[in-house]
């Protein structure tokens, strides 16, 4: 996909490098017409000026730090910040318990941030076909699936998107309801990165966990490492099941009862079927299990 550069040189690049986690649904709330993705990348690299040692808009107000890393409309993708750097896109005084628990106690610092044009003089549809893509793009490049796809809601509980988290609001952009959307947008997504399926398995490499090599090795499709759920699990001490789902829980198995549901949430997450096997991406893996991952030729997986 074609991405125009117009990268910010004001404070709203803090230039502050990241390890992102997730990556985040923003939309503009502007419908004025030219409001798109050029016009938004300019508000956010605006002039400012300083005093008393404080920064200020133009106006003399106390300056709104804002960006994002993507900012996409009808006819182009812009990058306004590098995906290796933060952007101040979900800053806020609190944030919800899922947040702070999976990205951190400073979510700016943990995840990518896309913001949707809404401007009515060009074609959401092709907006949301757009981002539907890229976010997947952005999944795949970093070996995550839809369970690292975030609203701004999520994280913070402001109602952004507003058709994602706001029934009226949804009803204006052709969705039955916010919750509706937000699934149909997610099943987009999740769409999008199933081409794993019919992908050729690359090669196998050893998989250490607390310093025990286990007999099942990890597999590589597509350059990235998926290790065997039922051997790390148990290595772990979790119990495992199956019911068309690969069932995860730290208390007791579900028998005889591909999704992946840990602790009796499902957390959209595919797992790699191989010769009668279940596999799932390392770092999706550890990320879950709060655990270090490490490469020597072999996977590593330690407690932290």
């Amino acid at each position: 996909m074609h991405i125009e550069d117009m990268l910010l040189s004001n404070i709203n690049r803090p230039r502050r490098g990241i390890v992102p986690r997730a990556l985040v649904i923003h939309w503009t709330a502007n419908a004025a017409k030219g409001a798109d993705a050029i016009a938004n990348a300019k508000y956010f690299n605006r002039g400012y000026k300083q005093s008393g040692g404080k920064y200020l808009e133009l106006n003399g107000r106390p300056f709104n730090y804002a960006s994002a890393h993507y900012i996409i409309d009808d006819r182009r993708i812009v990058r306004c910040i590098p995906e290796d750097e933060m952007a101040y896109h979900v800053g806020a005084r609190r944030y919800k318990p899922d947040a702070l628990k999976l990205l951190g106690s400073y979510p700016n610092a943990t995840t990518l941030g896309i913001e949707m044009c809404v401007n009515k003089d060009g074609d959401f549809g092709r907006v949301y076909a757009t981002t539907v893509k890229f976010s997947a793009d952005i999944l795949k490049r970093h070996g995550w699936t839809t369970a690292s796809l975030w609203r701004h809601y999520d994280v913070t509980g402001k109602l952004c998107p507003g058709y994602f988290t706001d029934d009226r609001t949804a009803k204006l952009y052709g969705f039955s309801s916010a919750a509706a959307g937000w699934e149909k947008f997610r099943n987009d997504v999740k769409e999008e990165l199933s081409s794993m399926v019919g992908r050729a398995v690359e090669g196998y490499v050893e998989v250490v966990v607390n310093g025990r090599k286990l007999g099942d090795k990890a597999i590589i499709i597509a350059k990235r490492s998926y290790v065997p759920v039922r051997a790390v699990a148990e290595a772990l001490g979790l119990k495992v099941g199956w019911d068309g789902r690969v069932l995860l829980s730290t208390k007791s198995a579900v028998e005889k009862e591909v999704p992946v549901v840990f602790n009796g949430r499902l957390l959209d997450k595919e797992a790699v079927i191989v010769e009668g096997k279940a596999y799932f991406s390392t770092r999706e893996l550890a990320y879950l299990l709060g655990l270090e991952a490490g490469w020597d030729g072999r996977v590593l997986l330690s407690t932290k």
